[in-house]
């Protein structure tokens, strides 16, 4: 990227590292300044304010990640493998991820214009996640793999199954800060052992 997107992505950079470590409440438009040795004014040019910083982080670390899994689907040809591998990919952002959306929970807590974006992001997120493994299923059911089903109503199950799962098990072990290794592999191994039961019911 080149001039005007190249600074703007240095911040966004620079935020989310930060955010990472000391959390979005404690980090300070001017930490994130002194940390690429932009001036504040500059700053405020691209952000004019916190929220509208953190929510771009929050579009960015989302539009990645759906960038990347709909570029490792593009060669996968079984339907099985697809599966299992949205299962890797979004523990996978859970796990590097995971300190900045428990922030943004507290960060949020007083409501606002913040948490409104955020909320109808996370719809349109969710709808995104339901299209590309709609379209996974149907490509499967193409090439014979799969019963005739509504794709887009098992997407939308399969997708709160496992999120359910990562959801209950990160609550359940919530003694340390960042769950332990040990918690995002159960996490791992419930998720596929309900992916298979479920792949199960709905080839032919």
């Amino acid at each position: 990227m080149h001039g005007v997107d190249s600074k703007r992505e240095l911040i966004l950079e620079s935020a989310r590292s930060l955010f990472s470590k000391y959390g979005i409440q404690k980090t300070t438009m001017s930490q994130i300044a002194d940390d690429i040795n932009v001036s504040q004014p500059s700053l405020y040019y691209y952000f004019p304010d916190k929220n509208s910083l953190v929510f771009a982080v929050i579009e960015k670390m989302s539009t990645e990640y759906f960038e990347i899994l709909e570029h490792k689907l593009k060669n996968v040809t079984v339907i099985d493998d697809a599966f299992y591998l949205i299962v890797s990919s979004r523990l996978e952002y859970l796990r590097d991820h995971f300190m900045i959306h428990m922030h943004l929970h507290d960060f949020m807590r007083d409501g606002g214009q913040l948490k409104q974006l955020c909320e109808r992001s996370s719809d349109r997120y969710m709808q995104r996640e339901t299209d590309i493994l709609a379209g996974v299923i149907e490509q499967a059911a193409q090439r014979g793999e799969l019963a005739a089903i509504d794709s887009r109503e098992i997407s939308e199950m399969y997708l709160s199954v496992i999120t359910g799962i990562s959801m209950w098990l990160l609550s359940k072990n919530h003694s340390t800060l960042i769950p332990r290794y040990e918690v995002f592999e159960e996490t791992s191994t419930k998720q596929k052992k309900v992916t298979a039961i479920f792949l199960k019911g709905i080839k032919k």
